[in-house]
């Protein structure tokens, strides 16, 4: 445990790590802002039951084929992220449904 705490603590305050960070998150508020505008219709038709080959990215209509490269960038940057937060997602899909939060809300 000590050496996961030093090694925290040492990406903490890690200069270079600051300044990834920082990238990725510009990179990141760029790529959604190039994005098309908020579709809360989109989760309304999903919770319904309706089917669509787009899904729900930070309320957006996300489809990778129709994304610009920046956006197709970042989704294969941060694939293992989402990988290693799948069991995150799983534990906290249950609370969603029971907050009565849909689609666009949970996105």
């Amino acid at each position: 445990m000590r050496a996961i705490a030093r090694f925290a603590h040492s990406c903490v305050r890690s200069r270079v790590a600051w300044v990834l960070v920082c990238l990725h998150a510009s990179w990141f508020l760029i790529a959604i802002a190039n994005m098309s505008p908020p579709a809360p219709w989109l989760g309304e038709f999903v919770d319904r039951g309706g089917w669509s080959s787009a899904t729900l990215f930070a309320g957006r209509p996300f489809h990778f084929h129709y994304e610009s490269m920046v956006m197709k960038l970042l989704v294969l940057v941060d694939f293992p992220s989402m990988l290693a937060a799948l069991p995150i997602g799983l534990l906290i899909s249950p609370l969603m449904s029971a907050a009565h939060a849909g689609s666009f809300i949970g996105s």
